[in-house]
Parts: C-alpha cells; structure tokens; sequence
C-alpha cells in the first residue's frame, strides 16, 4: 500500500516540477492539459500494477490542496473491514508521509500544499479512512 503511495506522489510532483513555471495554485498547474495527460498515464499505470487491490484511484486539487483517493476492489466481510480500517489507522507513517509530500513539493515547486488527504473507500463507495494534514 505505501508502494502505492509513493509512486503516486512522486508521479504528482514529476508533474508539478515541470508544470510550475509561473502558476499560483498546485490546482492551476495540475489542471493543464499536459498534467492531466500524464495524470492519466500514470493512472493506467498504476492501476495496471495495483488491479488486484484497488478499483479506481484519483487525484483531486483544490487551491493548493490535494486529496489522493483509493477505492478498493474486494468487498469486504465485517472482520476483514475491521481489520483493513484498523490497519489503517495504526500506521504511525501518514505525518511523515505526509510532511515529506509537503517539504517535496515545496523544494521543487516554490508551492507548499495547505493539505494533503489521503481517502480510503471500499468497493461500495463508502469511505474507510481519511486523514489531513
């Protein structure tokens, strides 16, 4: 899962790092046509490699916020649930994930993110877990 993670973000900062000449908002440089082909690329590209755990993935920016959602594929039982949300919430790495996100994007874009969420559905859209910073 944090594989997933981290080539997602670093697929958004490529992205930001050659887009940024002159843009105010993460949200402006993300929204050109040439991020949003890239964005598509990696998205098949990752969910070519991540199938068999998620569904769908999509990255939203607002402003100079960015809210990274992952959708999983399995139906899953009250136990298993239990367990996936529990997993979630114990991983002790989402501030650092999350800081190192910011202090990335702010090194090679001049434009730190007022947040970074990460938002975790089952495969009937309900969501499991979210958490900002």
């Amino acid at each position: 899962m944090k594989r997933t993670l981290i080539k997602v973000l670093a697929v958004a900062l490529a992205l930001v790092s050659l887009s940024a000449c002159g843009a105010r908002t993460i949200e402006s440089i993300m929204s050109t046509k040439a991020a949003q082909t890239q964005l598509d690329a990696a998205k098949e590209q990752i969910m070519s490699a991540y199938s068999d755990y998620y569904s769908d993935y999509d990255i939203e920016f607002s402003g100079n916020d960015i809210v990274y959602k992952y959708y999983y594929s399995s139906e899953f039982d009250e136990d298993t649930l239990s367990m996936v949300t529990a997993t979630l919430e114990s991983d002790d790495s989402w501030s650092s994930t999350i800081a190192s996100t910011k202090d990335e994007m702010a090194k090679t874009t001049g434009i730190t993110p007022d947040s970074i969420t990460f938002v975790y559905y089952d495969a009937n859209g309900n969501e499991l877990f979210k958490v900002t910073e």
